[in-house]
């Protein structure tokens, strides 16, 4: 996928979770974060030319963001998106413990789509 795909992508789990897709379900909350967070990490790589890769290779990726733009904020955010992710499959965690970091997740993805140009004219120049 070209980063332009991605952050579509991004931003249509975004809207999910706006105009309320899960609202009232933990686990499904927790993926369409998931997709979001995931989406514009591999946006922000593809942008940059290289590889989006796979779940396992996110967390290096995440590390480049926050070396090219020196917020470690965004560290946070993508972990707890993982943790989520993984709850979404395994349902360790309550409504309670996951409501306080929705908006921390999607400011994670906000802030990463942030950094992207909006054309193509900047492509690959990350």
């Amino acid at each position: 996928m070209h980063y332009q795909e991605h952050r579509q992508e991004a931003r249509g789990f975004l809207r999910d979770i706006d105009e309320g897709r899960a609202a009232g379900r933990a686990r499904p909350f927790c993926e369409i974060q998931w997709g979001a967070a995931t989406h514009s990490v591999r946006a922000y790589a593809r942008w940059r030319g290289g590889r989006a890769g796979k779940s396992p290779r996110l967390s290096e990726l995440v590390d480049l963001i926050t070396e090219d733009c020196g917020d470690a904020f965004r560290r946070e955010g993508f972990y707890k998106a993982r943790l989520w992710h993984s709850n979404c499959y395994n349902g360790f965690m309550t409504d309670k413990q996951i409501a306080p970091d929705g908006q921390t997740v999607r400011d994670f993805a906000e802030r990463v789509l942030d950094l992207l140009p909006l054309d193509d004219a900047a492509a690959g120049r990350g």
